[in-house]
């Protein structure tokens, strides 16, 4: 499945660079289990929250979709009447995930859940970047305060989950 308004040679162009996104996705997770080995939790949270966000992206360039550039949720935006309104980037990329989802046969070991699940620890763990990579100003903490060996193992099961998931949609529509 594809969008419409997409042609071949910028779909095969997409897949290039998703291909390439799942492999910087696959070397963030060694990172964050290098880390997680040597007690830096906080890095290993950074490092996964990378994974999981290259792993989203590079399925929605595999399906022709531009991903989503930012981390934070809204955007503000000029409107015909010089007004700004709000744009939620999420909510265009759900209904991108819902054309997939409509229209794509998956075999039974990726599911409609599977893919959504990913999405929304793409879009939990994209809350924490920031907070993962310089802490917080506010409170005076470090990143290393912020996240701890439970963090940090629930950010790399997450990842692990992603990059799988992306890796089986990759196989799935033999893009080798």
């Amino acid at each position: 499945m594809i969008p419409d308004a997409i042609s071949s040679e910028q779909l095969n162009k997409f897949r290039k660079l998703g291909k390439s996104w799942l492999s910087n996705a696959e070397n963030s997770l060694e990172d964050a289990q290098e880390e997680f080995e040597r007690r830096h939790y906080s890095e290993s949270v950074l490092a996964s929250i990378q994974c999981i966000e290259l792993s989203m992206k590079s399925i929605y360039l595999f399906y022709g979709f531009e991903p989503p550039k930012i981390h934070k949720v809204e955007l503000e935006i000029e409107n015909r009447k010089e007004n700004k309104q709000k744009l939620n980037p999420f909510k265009i990329a759900i209904e991108q995930l819902e054309t997939i989802l409509e229209r794509e046969k998956f075999p039974p070991h990726i599911t409609p859940q599977s893919i959504i699940k990913c999405f929304l620890n793409f879009k939990l763990w994209g809350e924490f970047y920031t907070l993962a990579k310089y802490g917080s100003l506010r409170f005076g903490m470090g990143p290393e305060k912020l996240f701890g060996r439970q963090e940090a193992e629930l950010a790399l099961c997450h990842a692990e989950e992603c990059r799988l998931l992306a890796y089986y949609i990759k196989d799935y529509l033999k893009l080798y």
